[in-house]
């Protein structure tokens, strides 16, 4: 069986933007060839149910995007309208979890909806709609962004909205609601803003959420917000960081320059001091600066770029612990390791970049292929 060369092997070598930018993008490819089947489903082969959840198309399509792929671009977001959304994306959000279903057949196997991946559906739309002047694209964006306010963004008091991670069962007795720190990058709701401003209010009340949440330098996977008083730490294992919270490390390392960067990052950079030895650990909590297990590759990968600009040494280090680990079966790949290996080091090789007002930025297309 062909295997998967994880997105590293190139990287390992060292070479500038510009390089970067005039090089084929084979990861890419190979990552089409994995995961993609050829209708446009983001598969997880690592689980018996072989999965699509709606956090992998919105990947996909936005390094579809990146890669100016536009053929691979409008059979996901195809296959997302046709499969989760019933046939229309205009008038229904994702369900985020489709599979083989107990009964035999393949289907929807939670219909409730998943926050992070349609605002990172309805960001790629919108940047295809302007890179690619697709009007379609633009106004399905646009839809998609009204519908998240409209169906998983609550006020519960005066202190501001408050992003739910899935339209149902997330508020509980009016009052209390559990939140998810890494489902809205900075960069997404600050380009989704120019459709409507209650985006950047959004965007201010995630930027108090992680304020609230984050100590030691430690962000956690889940959090809650209570009425009249904000965000707070929640008990038990959920208050713990792990491969949820990794992606908060990602998202931040890849803001623009400018204050607000310059603040998530002095908000996160204690994280580099707190960890020693020769691993990261798989879980952190910021209850209490403790740590433990081994990190995955999903880890190392999605901390690669913040650990570039906090702590050059152990970003070798990770670098190389990437390098020596390339290879993944493609009948039975990680997923979300390879995603997040993909987004991060085609980051870190110059391939895009993200303007102040949340635009992406693309390398020359005479050079992409």
């Amino acid at each position: 069986m062909r295997r998967l060369a994880v997105m590293v092997t190139l990287f390992w070598v060292s070479v500038t933007p510009a390089d970067a930018l005039c090089r084929a993008w084979p990861e890419w490819a190979e990552f089409r060839q994995a995961y993609l089947q050829a209708d446009g489903r983001v598969i997880d082969r690592s689980l018996p149910d072989q999965p699509t959840v709606s956090e992998a198309a919105g990947y996909a399509a936005f390094l579809a995007l990146v890669g100016d792929d536009r053929p691979t671009f409008e059979l996901i977001i195809r296959w997302v309208r046709d499969n989760l959304s019933g046939g229309d994306l205009n008038q229904r959000l994702p369900a985020w979890r489709w599979g083989h279903r107990d009964a035999g057949d393949w289907g929807v196997l939670d219909s409730n909806s998943a926050s992070d991946a349609d605002l990172w559906l309805a960001f790629d739309l919108v940047e295809a709609g302007r890179l690619w002047a697709e009007p379609r694209f633009a106004r399905l964006g646009r839809q998609l962004a009204m519908r998240i306010l409209d169906e998983e963004v609550v006020h519960l008091d005066d202190l501001g909205p408050v992003l739910l991670p899935g339209r149902e069962g997330f508020v509980h007795d009016g009052q209390r609601a559990v939140v998810n720190p890494s489902y809205a990058p900075s960069f997404v709701l600050a380009r989704l803003s120019s459709i409507d401003p209650r985006f950047g209010a959004l965007n201010q009340s995630t930027d108090r959420l992680l304020d609230a949440t984050v100590a030691f330098g430690f962000v956690p996977d889940w959090a809650e917000y209570v009425q009249g008083q904000g965000y707070r730490l929640v008990s038990g294992q959920e208050g713990r960081g792990a491969y949820n919270a990794i992606r908060v490390y990602l998202w931040t390392a890849l803001m623009a320059d400018g204050e607000a960067r310059q603040r998530a990052m002095h908000r996160l950079q204690a994280f580099a001091t707190q960890i020693s030895g020769d691993e990261l650990p798989e879980w952190f909590d910021p209850r209490t600066g403790e740590s433990g297990g081994v990190a995955s590759r999903a880890h190392r990968a999605a901390l690669l770029p913040f650990l570039k600009q906090v702590a050059p040494v152990r970003y070798q280090r990770i670098l190389r612990q990437l390098h020596e680990t390339t290879a993944v079966a493609h009948d039975g790949g990680h997923y979300y390791g390879d995603v997040l290996a993909l987004i991060a080091l085609a980051y870190d090789e110059g391939r895009y970049a993200f303007a102040s007002d949340g635009r992406l930025l693309r390398g020359s297309s005479s050079c992409r292929h």
